[in-house]
């Protein structure tokens, strides 16, 4: 969340790697997958947020690139 607020506001993100947050996304996805096989709220619900700050990480690396 700080570096998702930091990017925000300073409206750069230079110094992030696109790669590793799409390699985060993915991973948050297969979690969120097994999450589901297993039904576990606390899988589904963690990685869904993590899921959701990657994403938008990747959103703004792309916009201010």
């Amino acid at each position: 969340m700080p570096q998702v607020l930091k990017t925000w506001k300073e409206k750069s993100a230079k110094d992030i790697s696109l790669y590793m947050f799409v390699i985060a996304f993915v991973n948050e996805i297969m979690w969120l997958v097994y999450g589901a096989m297993i039904n576990n709220w606390v899988i589904i619900l963690t990685n869904a947020i993590m899921l959701l700050m990657s994403g938008t990480m990747i959103v703004l690396k792309i916009q201010y690139k």
